[in-house]
């Protein structure tokens, strides 16, 4: 997984940064938006301000995450910008005040006479410009895959300190955390946080376990080691919860032709048992009840 020189690098660089980027591509799977949801979190419990971007709204698959409305698609974290609808000739002076009394600050937008004031209805407010002292990126195989979240601020993506987490060395970055080894992203997040001494909550351990849980088809597959399980139990303690699970039992028609075909089947004992008399199968493990002969 991880070489404890690439950790001992994004510790340092974490500790220097006071604000981060966490990006993912608009194909995020729900590993690694988890992944991402988690270390933002994880962040901002060491003081940081974090901001996370895709380049395209979470898909319906990820609603079920803890926090995956504060994916946003817009880079600009500095600067406050008012915009509203706008006539020509409509305005006639802009000016601002401060009342030192209540310590607010009052933008004034002052019309022409003749014309009717401005619609505060249309008033909108968004950020533009950016600081940034670090980038971290997950499952992001180039910077292009970001889309107009790249293309529009290159400059800097090319003067920031770039931390890559994926499952191989990225051609991209001044930090690679290579999760190969690791069953997946969230199984090697849990890992980079508690080496960041972040304390786990509910919040975090559920978005991980989830993550985990599905990357490896709810722990079946062949990728799960023992550090893996241990991870598990390690969000499990920190009060994350298993995925919901819909549970289906398998119904198996009889009838009194297939019944005699039936009787033929090898099946280990007390495994599968046919009622000649009724031509119902039932099972010592797994109630599976037929349908009603017709």
């Amino acid at each position: 997984m991880f070489t404890e020189e690439s950790l001992q690098l994004l510790h340092q660089t974490v500790q220097q940064a006071q604000s981060i980027f966490i990006c993912v591509s608009a194909q995020v799977k729900l590993d690694q938006a988890a992944s991402a949801l988690a270390l933002a979190e994880g962040l901002k419990q060491l003081g940081k301000e974090v901001l996370l971007l895709s380049p395209a709204p979470p898909t319906e698959d990820l609603t079920n995450l803890n926090g995956v409305e504060h994916f946003t698609q817009q880079i600009g974290n500095q600067n406050l910008q008012v915009a509203f609808a706008y006539q020509p000739d409509a305005v006639d002076k802009v000016s601002y005040n401060i009342d030192e009394e209540t310590q607010k600050f009052y933008l004034v937008v002052q019309p022409k006479k003749g014309t009717p004031p401005l619609d505060s209805q249309t008033v909108e407010f968004s950020y533009t410009g950016a600081h940034v002292d670090l980038i971290i990126t997950i499952g992001l195989t180039n910077l292009a895959s970001l889309d107009g979240l790249y293309e529009g601020f290159t400059d800097i993506f090319n003067e920031t300190n770039i931390a890559s987490i994926h499952a191989f060395d990225t051609d991209y970055g001044t930090i690679h955390l290579n999760t190969s080894g690791a069953a997946a992203f969230s199984e090697a997040t849990t890992k980079l946080l508690t080496q960041l001494g972040v304390t786990l909550t509910p919040e975090m351990a559920n978005n991980l376990l989830a993550g985990l849980e599905t990357a490896t088809d709810h722990f079946k597959s062949s990728t799960m080691t023992a550090e893996t399980f241990d991870t598990v139990a390690q969000l499990l303690r920190a009060g994350g919860h298993r995925m919901a699970t819909n549970k289906t039992t398998e119904v198996i028609p009889v009838t009194e032709n297939s019944a005699p075909i039936l009787e033929n089947i090898t099946a280990p004992k007390n495994r599968l048992l046919i009622n000649r008399k009724n031509h119902k199968i039932t099972s010592a493990i797994e109630a599976i009840q037929p349908q009603a002969i017709h």
